[in-house]
């Protein structure tokens, strides 16, 4: 990070923030086998240690053990977090299925919600999907982290007095899909206008002159 005075001091003094905030968990931090779900399929090898991560396609409850099937995506490097929006990542990287003993509320673990996963790879599982026999590595998790839900990405917007609702609009030039906002300016109070009494037409004189 490169500062220029006198803004230094500031920069200084975010660099421990902003290391705080791009932190990997405890609990998934290690050395894990650079494969991904897709590679573990095709070669049908397991006893690898991994990190996987993605989306929550669903959570299975059984009698002793609870799976998790996750839609896998590539994971940040500075917080293991998976890397959104899925559809525009262009690589597959495959699904696997992330179990461990006891039961995981499924309406906590829903569908679409953000998932890193850490253990060891103990078998190969095959399941309908569709009409397609898929084969997916099941991880035995000594970890599910479940991320927290992200909030939405506001854009900025000049303050020029206007209502902005919530339906997308045009504006400057550049399409926006806006939450609502309200922009406060300073109000122009002016005098009320003056009515105008009409005016009626001088009387007209009648007669001829002398």
């Amino acid at each position: 990070m490169h500062c220029r005075y006198p803004i230094r001091l500031l920069c200084l003094a975010t660099l421990p923030l902003a290391a705080a905030c791009t932190t990997i968990p405890t609990t998934l931090q290690g050395d894990f086998a650079l494969v991904t779900p897709a590679v573990v399929a095709e070669r049908g090898t397991t006893g690898q240690q991994v990190r996987w991560g993605g989306v929550i396609i669903e959570a299975e409850p059984g009698s002793a053990q609870t799976c998790v099937q996750i839609l896998s995506l590539p994971l940040s490097d500075s917080t293991a977090r998976p890397r959104l929006p899925a559809r525009s990542v262009q690589t597959d990287e495959g699904r696997f299925l992330a179990c461990r003993s006891g039961f995981v509320e499924p309406e906590l673990f829903a569908p679409g919600r953000e998932v890193t996963v850490s253990g060891q790879v103990v078998a190969l599982e095959e399941r309908a999907v569709g009409e397609y026999l898929y084969r997916m590595p099941q991880v035995a998790a000594d970890t599910i982290h479940l991320w927290a839900e992200r909030r939405p990405q506001h854009q900025a917007h000049y303050n020029l007095g206007y209502w902005h609702g919530p339906w997308p609009y045009w504006y400057g030039g550049f399409y926006h899909r806006s939450p609502v906002h309200y922009h406060h300016h300073t109000p122009i109070i002016r005098p009320p206008p003056q009515r105008l009494t009409p005016q009626r037409p001088p009387p007209s004189r009648r007669g001829g002159s002398d």
